[in-house]
């Protein structure tokens, strides 16, 4: 688990592969895609690797519907 990122110049050309990690190397930790029992106001890592990675989420809602068709996204 991990992330393997790519950064391209504004021309396509591949420039460097910064941000990328891999989880249990320098104490970098795998998050949670989402909780399964989620609370609102709940806080969790989805990933984290200090000063590199560090997306967060917070739960906003419970038991509400989501439109998941491609004409919506």
């Amino acid at each position: 688990m991990g992330e393997f990122s790519s950064s391209f110049d504004d021309k396509g050309v591949f420039e460097d592969n910064d941000g990328s990690w891999e989880a249990d190397v320098e104490e970098a930790e795998p998050g949670f895609w989402m909780p399964a029992n989620p609370v609102v106001g709940q806080k969790y890592y989805q990933e984290f690797f200090a000063d590199e990675a560090e997306d967060e989420a917070e739960v906003i809602e419970v038991g509400g519907k989501c439109n998941d068709s491609p004409r919506h996204l």
